[in-house]
């Protein structure tokens, strides 16, 4: 199994065959929900990632080597890169076999597919534009970040259909209840904080 950087070309200095000894990294990452959902310790591990796999035009070292590199346990590097998914793709899967295969990144792929994550009372149309405008945002949908938009969704005491369609209309990336109870209480927002 090969496993490589998702949107390698994005992270390249050199188009030769050049000795990489630097990479880019994009300010576009600030406005990146899903990196800032990221827990400290998983964006140090990608960027490391990205380090790594700039000696290989994008493609990671085996789990062993990662593990040695970044001095770190086997066992934990396969838990991250399992929550890594969206930011690693496979390809050159090799030999494929009705027998068991470890193919921990392939399953978490597929079970972070958008339907399977679409809310039941979410209808098609809002869900299909939440997606468009998830996507002209570079934004993936993943079960992480509709949970928080679910969570912010209850604080504000919303309907989560009219989260999404107001996050489309706004252009807005995210959703936090404190910008639309901002909007709903005006200067007395600071009060109705404090009687919480």
């Amino acid at each position: 199994m090969t496993v490589r950087i998702r949107n390698w070309n994005k992270f390249q200095h050199f188009n030769d065959k050049r000795r990489t000894i630097w990479i880019k990294l994009y300010c576009d990452l600030l406005n990146n929900l899903e990196w800032h959902e990221l827990d400290p310790k998983l964006s140090k591990f990608l960027i490391n990632l990205w380090l790594l796999a700039a000696e290989k035009n994008g493609e990671l070292p085996s789990i062993p080597a990662i593990a040695f590199r970044l001095r770190m346990q086997e066992k934990d590097i396969e838990s991250m890169l399992c929550k890594l998914n969206d930011w690693l793709e496979q390809d050159d899967i090799g030999v494929i076999s009705t027998e068991y295969q470890d193919d921990v990144l392939e399953k978490n792929k597929n079970k972070n597919k958008k339907d399977d994550i679409r809310p039941d009372d979410i209808s098609e149309n809002t869900w299909n534009d939440f997606l468009a405008h998830r996507k002209a945002k570079k934004a993936p949908v993943t079960q992480t970040v509709m949970d928080k938009i679910i969570k912010e969704a209850q604080l504000a005491g919303w309907k989560l259909e009219d989260v999404l369609k107001e996050m489309c209309a706004q252009g807005w990336q995210g959703f936090k209840a404190e910008w639309v109870k901002k909007k709903q209480y005006g200067n007395d927002f600071d009060l109705f904080r404090r009687a919480k």
